[in-house]
């Protein structure tokens, strides 16, 4: 009869002990893709950020041009802050990501303008400084872009393993949208005449 109730015990034991094992398993499971999901939302606002200054550098490019009577394509400048104003609008990560390739499209006609202006950089020392300026806030952004396709390409990874799966469908963690390496053009910014790659 003792031995019967050890066993019962035992067995009760067990069941409770594998029950709060996989209710941890399953909260440090969650806890780690909410954990990833983070970073990748930590590198998107970087990036966004860096971009958002880069834009705010082609407004102020525009502003210089347009006080020292340089003609420009208004409809070009105009173009990068209403697609700027949709990536900030869009209530979703995936359209924001659709929207980033046409925002550096058309950021690279401002660029491959400013480029060309060999003169403006070599007489007047504000246009180079806005080169050098704006090329660093590039920089950085294209480096926050790249940390994004990582922890982004990681994420998905794991939510698709065999471990986080059904944990990441249970609660709602989807594959976040990847995105292809920066095509923002360089900024020249040497005095020699401009050569398109």
């Amino acid at each position: 009869m003792k031995k019967r109730y050890v066993l019962v015990f035992l067995l009760i034991g067990a069941v409770l002990g594998g029950a709060v094992g996989l209710l941890m398993q399953t909260k440090l499971f969650e806890s780690y893709i909410t954990m990833s999901k983070d970073y990748v939302n930590e590198d998107w606002n970087r990036m966004e950020y860096f971009l958002n200054q880069s834009v705010d550098r082609i407004i102020e490019l525009e502003k210089m041009m347009k006080k020292d009577g340089i003609k420009i394509n208004k409809e070009d400048f105009d173009q990068v802050v209403s697609t700027r104003s949709r990536i900030l609008g869009a209530d979703s990560l995936a359209e924001k990501a659709e929207l980033l390739e046409e925002l550096e499209y058309e950021m690279n006609r401002v660029i491959e303008f400013y480029n060309k202006k060999m003169d403006l950089r070599r007489e007047r020392f504000f246009y180079l400084r806005w080169g050098i300026e704006t090329e660093k806030l590039i920089e950085e952004y294209k480096k926050y872009r790249d940390r994004y396709r990582n922890t982004v390409n990681e994420y998905n990874h794991r939510i698709k393993s065999l471990f986080f799966s059904g944990i990441a469908k249970s609660k709602g963690h989807f594959e976040l949208p990847l995105i292809d390496e920066s095509k923002i053009a360089a900024v020249q910014l040497a005095t020699e005449p401009y050569t398109r790659d």
